[in-house]
């Protein structure tokens, strides 16, 4: 939060505001009066974060199999089945995992998402994250 100092009996304290977290979901920007902008000014939240964070993850795997797409839309060679099937299971994640993240009702359900758990044994674990794993080729 906002930090103010005092200086009495030759020392100086320092004090602070209470600290306020990021809004869960994008607000519109107000001015000092709480009015709200013209034009109007969108303050991403959390989720909208999140969720462009998956969206450039997903763009960075897909670039590696780009290629493939634009060889076949310039020769028409066919892309390999497993480039495919790949590019598809990632979209089709990104997509998951942004309902996910939309479904997220406060920042520690949004946090839990991403916090990796042992579902497995102590013996033999298995650590995974509710939101899941992105696919591999």
């Amino acid at each position: 939060g906002a930090e103010s100092f005092t200086f009495a009996n030759d020392t100086v304290t320092a004090s602070y505001t209470a600290a306020v977290g990021k809004a869960l979901d994008d607000v519109n920007a107000t001015d000092e009066n709480d009015v709200e902008l013209d034009p109007v000014v969108v303050i991403s939240g959390l989720k909208t974060n999140e969720k462009n964070q998956i969206k450039a993850q997903a763009a960075s795997l897909l670039q590696s199999t780009d290629w493939y797409v634009i060889r076949h839309a310039e020769s028409e060679t066919a892309i390999p089945a497993n480039v495919s099937t790949f590019r598809a299971a990632v979209r089709t994640k990104s997509n998951e995992m942004e309902t996910a993240i939309d479904g997220a009702a406060s920042a520690e359900a949004l946090e839990a998402l991403f916090t990796y758990i042992n579902t497995g044994t102590e013996a033999n674990p298995v650590n995974a994250r509710p939101i899941g794993e992105w696919p591999t080729l």
